[in-house]
């Protein structure tokens, strides 16, 4: 396929209208309004192009053209030769035009889906194939409308499956279903047997307080803790927290940047021994920046427990008498802070001498290393606290049988399960760790019965979190205005035998606590 050009010449440079190219090429125009540049994506390719700019972007990479894009009456226009570059299109003359090659025209993908059977009762599980096809195996997205796991009212729906291509091409396929008047199973007993792990199901919010509680008793060991979120958000550049400690340490950073500019979060370790130290990374999450506390608080968690599962770890860090270096490469990756953005932390690193670890905030393209001697030490100015807490782990093992009956284990509630107690490093003064955040759960439950299900269940409000559940991380939110009390996550379904279940879970920075998890016997799933 030819594709002739209607093109421009300015200083001997042959231009042509980005957004004209855009349509031809069956592409989308964007902007970015971080960098100001507009974005062309077509045939599975991002080109970026900034007015005045000699240079522009190929899925990232930068390359130079022979001129800059301008702006001719809001439209900008851009050297022909680097989309044809950009995207692998040959470029020729006929007559007085431009061409450019586009190549044999692609297939179109196929949208197709099947169900399992023509009608269904109310109730009853539907199961979906999704059996879409593409020559050039070229699908991207796939969209859904009507698709449900089950239905709960009788009568005839339309179910369409949209797929789209990476050139941008899109079909859609729909059928009928049929729900008989005729019920197999409730909403809450489908949820029950049904809900997918993640997936929020209801449960009686004010019956949990007077639910049958799980003999609380835990041993304390681990790590030490070294929280960082208070002051939560920050307006100045300064040292947030700062400690010694020896061996394993687990670290909570959690900060909302209030200075008015784009600032970066930093840990930085320093050998203050006579001997060479050497500190071992252990797993980590960073999330952030964005403007969302809980999702940050989230996404941190799930990353950090998902670390943890699969060992992941930077390289060891060697460090002379006096030395000083930056840890946890995913934390100095992270994008600087907007303002009003907030960066969560948690990870871990051990040593084998004593090292003092100083939490820091700078502003972006400051070196924090050479910063840290003209930084203040920050008072904290919210009632969230900081501070070093001994014991960081919380290991739950309990060996009599769970799940022959509806109870509850409570966590966070500074009653059966109280509070951390420490030190401020900084003041020298005494310090509570409110919610225990950053202290992490090891429930070990040797023998949960038969088809029981295990489900976490806010108490103090929103909450947005993760799990791992026998080496699986399981992420949920709770993000409702009222009721949330009312709602529980699956976490996990035992089979048709006896199981063990182990559970590592820790309360996520930014939601509320206390929570709790409930073990549910399953109901019979023979239906009605």
């Amino acid at each position: 396929m030819r594709l002739h050009v209607r093109s421009s010449s300015k200083k001997g440079v042959t231009y042509v209208a980005l957004r004209f190219m855009a349509e031809r090429l069956q592409g989308s125009l964007s902007a970015d309004p971080a960098t100001g540049e507009t974005v062309l994506s077509a045939r599975g390719i991002s080109l970026k192009y900034k007015p005045g700019s000699k240079q522009f972007k190929v899925d990232g990479a930068a390359r130079a053209m022979n001129g800059a894009p301008y702006a001719d009456r809001y439209v900008l226009m851009v050297p022909l030769t680097s989309i044809a570059q950009g995207l692998n299109l040959p470029l020729s003359a006929s007559g007085s035009s431009l061409v450019l090659q586009l190549g044999a025209p692609h297939a179109l993908p196929q949208a197709y889906f099947e169900m399992d059977k023509p009608s269904y009762k109310i109730g009853e599980p539907v199961q979906f194939f999704d059996l879409s096809t593409d020559a050039e195996g070229a699908i991207v997205t796939r969209s859904w409308t009507g698709k449900q796991a089950a239905y709960f009212e009788p009568g005839d729906l339309t179910v369409t499956l949209t797929v789209k291509d990476r050139y941008g091409s899109m079909s859609a396929y729909s059928r009928t279903i049929h729900i008989e008047d005729k019920a197999l199973y409730t909403k809450e007993t489908f949820d029950l047997l049904y809900a997918p792990v993640g997936q929020n199901i209801a449960v009686d919010g004010v019956g949990v307080k007077t639910m049958e509680a799980l003999p609380y008793s835990y041993r304390t060991e681990g790590p030490i803790l070294l929280r960082s979120s208070g002051p939560e958000t920050v307006y100045e550049e300064g040292i947030l927290y700062g400690d010694v400690a020896t061996g394993p340490v687990r670290f909570l950073l959690h900060h909302k940047n209030g200075s008015g500019r784009k600032m970066k979060l930093h840990i930085l370790a320093t050998n203050a021994g006579a001997a060479a130290a050497t500190l071992t990374p252990g797993p980590a999450g960073a999330a952030g920046p964005t403007i969302a506390p809980g999702q940050a608080g989230k996404m941190s968690l799930a990353r950090y427990l998902s670390a943890l599962e699969a060992g992941d770890a930077d390289p060891a860090i060697l460090l002379e008498p006096g030395q000083s270096a930056l840890l946890f490469d995913n934390l100095e990756s992270l994008p600087a802070m907007p303002d009003g953005d907030v960066v969560t932390f948690t990870g871990e690193v051990g040593s084998d001498a004593e090292i003092r670890y100083t939490v820091l905030i700078t502003t972006e393209g400051r070196d924090p290393l050479l910063s840290l001697p003209n930084l203040p030490a920050l008072d904290p100015r919210e009632w969230i606290v900081r501070g070093t807490f001994e014991g960081a782990t919380r290991t739950f093992d309990y060996a009599e049988p769970v799940g022959g009956r509806m109870v509850k284990l409570s966590l966070t509630d500074n009653a059966a399960d109280p509070f951390q107690e420490g030190t401020d490093g900084i003041l020298n003064t005494a310090a509570v760790n409110s919610g225990n955040y950053g202290l992490l759960y090891r429930v070990k439950l040797r023998k949960v019965a038969p088809r029981t299900l295990i489900v976490f269940n806010p108490r103090g409000g929103m909450y947005a979190g993760a799990a791992l559940v026998n080496g699986r991380t399981v992420t949920f939110s709770h993000l409702g205005a009222a009721g949330i009390q009312n709602e529980a996550s699956v976490l996990y379904r035992t089979g048709d035998a006896e199981e063990e279940v182990d559970i590592a879970i820790s309360p996520a920075a930014g939601s509320n606590l206390p929570f709790c998890l409930l073990f549910v016997p399953m109901p019979d799933a023979s239906g009605g």
